[in-house]
């Protein structure tokens, strides 16, 4: 799920409580799953012997600003990352593979900065990947593989208006500025836009894929041929994911994704985080062996939805966001950062905070 994101990536987080309390929560009905999956059953078995290790970094919105906070993965050393400051949101963070380096987007009326900073708050600074116009930001910057280079999505405004977007494709960098070319293939910024590249342990990398003629998205798999393999059905909407770091198990070649990221579910259908293998022989076979982890249902019997999920540094286990909207007496929605086993089972929240807690991402604890 989305903070209301435009293409050009530049909502501000101020209004974000407000709009998410507008929601309204439909009574209980039977409505159904709208594509071909089901949730995982809530047992014991198989559960993770992965023991809780690594940090992760989320956003907090709160009265003072929207700010990064991290604490260890067992939810102790909970600390603030990045300074609160009115009308600024600090978005999207991604942890680099050695557990060092925390990137993320810095949101505000100017418009983006793509921000670096340690996982202990220090040696902060903006990115810069030369956006000249007819640039109009570089937006939701994720780590390369090595951890030395940077991939993120370059928005391009119009020639005629240099204050209207009209595309959005992946680009990358060395942290240092140095060696910027384009990933994206030309000539797609015709009918789609690319966000988000994640890379498999093969070095394969997974993007997602907005489609503008409806903004919805799916996610690709460039394979290391150069050729594109679609993994999920546009239908299903998916959205914010990740690439399990996994090499062998259950997880290996493994995806977690929310669905309806951006127009949100149909009535009645909760967002839900999913799985899905990211080698695939055909689309048709990737969407047979996707699988709900979380429940689909939003009704007044339980007003909960989950999304932003990412992997744990092994694999085994997954964090994500656990919102619960309020009553039409008291409509403001909560949202905690949960953890559950890779198979949807043995779920419980990180955070219980005033603030409303989002967009998580786990990686490796730093050596010292």
């Amino acid at each position: 799920m989305r903070t209301q994101r435009t293409t050009a990536g530049t909502a501000i987080a101020a209004s974000l409580v407000v709009a998410l309390a507008s929601v309204v929560i439909p009574p209980a009905s039977a409505a159904p799953i709208p594509f071909h999956t089901a949730p995982s059953s809530a047992t014991n078995a198989d559960r993770s012997t992965e023991a809780p290790s690594g940090r992760i970094v989320w956003t907090r919105v709160s009265e003072e600003g929207s700010f990064l906070m991290t604490s260890r993965a067992d939810g102790s050393d909970s600390r603030v990352l990045t300074q609160q400051s009115p009308g600024i949101l600090d978005i999207d963070a991604d942890i680099s593979p050695d557990g060092s380096l925390v990137l993320f987007d810095r949101e505000g009326e100017e418009g983006v900065e793509m921000i670096v900073i340690g996982i202990d708050g220090s040696n902060e600074r903006v990115l810069d990947f030369g956006c000249v116009a007819p640039c109009f930001d570089d937006i939701i910057p994720k780590w390369g593989p090595t951890g030395m280079d940077v991939y993120f999505s370059r928005v391009m405004a119009s020639i005629d208006d240099p204050l209207t977007p009209v595309s959005a494709v992946l680009w990358a960098g060395a942290l240092d500025g140095s060696n910027v070319h384009r990933v994206s293939p030309e000539g797609v910024e015709a009918a789609y836009e690319d966000y988000v590249a994640r890379f498999l342990p093969s070095g394969e990398m997974v993007f997602l894929r907005l489609r503008g003629a409806d903004l919805v998205s799916a996610l690709f798999r460039l394979d290391l041929n150069g050729v594109e393999h679609q993994l999920t059905d546009w239908a299903i909407d998916a959205d914010v994911f990740d690439v399990s770091p996994a090499t062998t198990g259950p997880t290996a070649g493994l995806l977690v994704f929310e669905t309806f990221g951006h127009h949100g579910a149909p009535d009645g259908v909760a967002q839900a985080v999913a799985t899905v293998p990211a080698y695939c022989a055909t689309l048709t076979s990737c969407i047979a062996r996707t699988r709900i982890l979380t429940s689909t249902v939003l009704d007044e019997t339980d007003p909960r939805e989950n999304f932003n999920p990412t992997w744990s540094d092994g694999g085994g286990s997954i964090t994500y966001s656990r919102v619960t909207w309020g009553a039409a007496s008291n409509p403001q929605p909560d949202s905690e950062i949960a953890t559950m086993t890779w198979n949807g089972r043995l779920s419980h929240d990180l955070t219980s905070s005033p603030g409303f807690d989002f967009r998580p991402d786990w990686g490796p604890e730093p050596a010292h």
